[in-house]
């Protein structure tokens, strides 16, 4: 089960609005929907205060499996991104006076 599941389902259980358990955990009510939709885990700190308002022990949350996707590797032949310097056209040729991410 995700963590988004099983803090719906404690949720429902303890008869949370998501509102009240971001006042009870001192989440923001923010960060309670995009747990919720998975969109984003707590990290441990915020687990306990979640428990703690949800009335369970931590480990409740013990068998929730991620469901976050990891960022894209990287595949052989893919360039990093380069640091271009930025060229002003007052700038001489060949001088370098500020960079910028490209």
């Amino acid at each position: 089960m995700s963590f988004a599941l099983k803090l719906k389902e404690l949720r429902a259980a303890a008869g949370l609005t998501q509102t009240q358990l971001a006042a009870q955990s001192g989440a923001s009510l923010g960060a309670i929907r995009d747990y919720e939709q998975g969109k984003r885990e707590p990290l441990l700190f915020t687990g306990f205060k979640l428990a703690r308002a949800l009335g369970v022990p931590v480990d409740a949350f013990a068998d929730c499996l991620p469901d976050l996707q990891p960022p894209p590797r990287r595949t052989a032949g893919q360039k990093r991104t380069q640091i271009q310097p930025k060229k002003s056209p007052i700038d001489p040729p060949g001088s370098r006076r500020k960079e910028t991410v490209r």
